[in-house]
């Protein structure tokens, strides 16, 4: 090795070795702090507050309680701001020692004034005032000089006045009165012809001969009346129930034995049975 060569070896050792020793030294400066940031007037914490290095631009968010943990070294400056309160600059080197780690930094609130808005329904004051400059001013006309009536006209007028008043009272009464207890009317649905034939199929189940012959216990020429006599008197529909269904038909079969006179109205033939719904000719 010539000595060219060994003058690049030293030269080269010197830098890592100096570099090795600045970065331990930067090491051994670099320290951990914490503190809590609270608010000037009532000491109360400061959640969500923002803790900034100045130098690096590195930082933290303080916790729900206030606190913070940061790395820093003692020529550090801390910039520390949060929604509502002034910001504020925090030099370690006037505030650390060794024996004391933990921080308590107070903030000021600050209010903003905000700038004044306009709403307008134009695009700009000019526009608004040229159209406002525009418009025509209705004439003011006085009632009170083209119309006198006397102490008469005007006690008549007050009269009537007072005797509507109550009229009026009642009528307010019965309206509302009347809206309340309206029944609000339901749209009609309208159904395809396969859901028709599916509720004409929930009907006949539960409306049909087999089911008014097993209430009412009726054979022959009798069952027939009664279905004619029962089927001309209802007008079910596939949302009623099985119970009122069965009741409407027994209230009806007892009206059809009360009366004899309905025997002779509801003879059966072939051409009469033909006009009973299918699902319950007998």
């Amino acid at each position: 090795m010539n000595f060219a060569q060994k003058l690049i070896s030293i030269f080269t050792l010197c830098i890592v070795t100096t570099s090795s020793f600045a970065n331990k030294q930067k090491q051994d400066s670099t320290f951990t702090i914490s503190g809590r940031v609270i608010n000037i007037k009532n000491n109360q914490p400061i959640s969500l507050a923002t803790v900034t290095i100045k130098r690096s631009r590195r930082g933290n968010i303080c916790d729900s309680l206030g606190i913070f943990h940061l790395q820093v070294q003692q020529s550090d400056t801390l910039l520390i701001s949060a929604l509502g309160y002034k910001p504020k600059k925090w030099a370690i080197s006037s505030h650390y020692t060794p024996e004391h780690t933990f921080f308590t930094i107070k903030l000021e609130t600050v209010s903003y004034m905000l700038d004044e808005v306009a709403i307008l329904n134009w695009r700009n004051w000019s526009e608004f005032k040229e159209e406002f400059i525009k418009e025509e001013v209705p004439v003011e006309v006085n009632m009170g000089k083209t119309c006198v009536l006397s102490k008469e006209e005007l006690k008549n007028i007050n009269d009537k006045l007072e005797s509507e008043k109550a009229g009026n009272i009642i009528g307010g009464l019965i309206y509302y009165g009347a809206k309340l207890f309206e029944r609000k009317k339901e749209p009609e649905i309208i159904y395809t012809d396969h859901e028709k034939e599916f509720h004409q199929q929930i009907l006949k189940e539960k409306f049909n001969n087999k089911v008014i012959q097993d209430l009412t216990h009726e054979s022959g020429d009798r069952l027939k009346q009664v279905c004619i006599y029962i089927n001309s008197k209802t007008s079910f529909t596939f949302k009623d129930s099985e119970f009122t269904v069965q009741s409407r038909i027994m209230e009806l079969y007892k009206e059809f034995k009360s009366n004899p006179e309905l025997l002779e109205q509801q003879s059966v033939n072939l051409e009469t049975a033909k006009s009973i719904t299918n699902h319950i000719r007998p």
